[in-house]
């Protein structure tokens, strides 16, 4: 049986579903492409009708992804600070070199603005996902990236990349 002729037999909200959520699915974008032809063509729906309806994208899915994606380039950004800020620190105190004490300040202060910036979209994104709450307190999340940020960077990226699958 073809792909084509097992969306042929399903209903019609069902259809409507993989054509929303066809990435939830792991649907190819083909696949989104067969059952929009069927509904339009053999199932009597209008383009405009659902486009209107919101049934042709799944916006919330795609803005959390966005919000997802931003958070794991800040993450990264954080990161690499929170790597660089130490040994700026013992190199600058060996070296006896001001400069580098400089640098490493600014680069704490630098990660100091990424944490708090990744904390926000990781609340934006999870905002967006309504039977999920954000799995972490700010303060703690705070302490724990001063501390263990690295912890933080790999459990989290795991966690919402599981949540995001679950949105519909």
């Amino acid at each position: 049986m073809s792909m084509e002729e097992k969306l042929k037999s399903l209903s019609d909200n069902q259809l409507l579903d993989i054509v929303k959520n066809y990435k939830k699915y792991q649907y190819t974008e083909e696949v989104k492409t067969q059952a929009l032809s069927i509904l339009l063509s053999e199932r009597g729906f209008d383009e405009d009708y659902l486009r209107n309806n919101g049934f042709l994208n799944n916006d919330v899915r795609e803005s959390a992804q966005s919000y997802f994606k931003r958070y794991k380039k800040k993450n990264i950004i954080a990161l690499s600070l929170f790597i660089s800020v130490p040994l700026l620190t013992i190199i600058s105190s060996i070296t006896d070199l001001t400069v580098l004490a400089i640098l490493a300040w600014i680069a704490f202060f630098a990660f100091v603005y990424e944490v708090v910036s990744s904390f926000f979209l990781l609340q934006k994104c999870y905002g967006l996902m309504p039977d999920k709450e954000c799995p972490i307190s700010s303060a703690f999340y705070f302490l724990m990236s001063v501390l263990l940020y690295f912890v933080i960077f790999f459990y989290y990226n795991k966690e919402i990349e599981k949540d995001l699958n679950d949105i519909s």
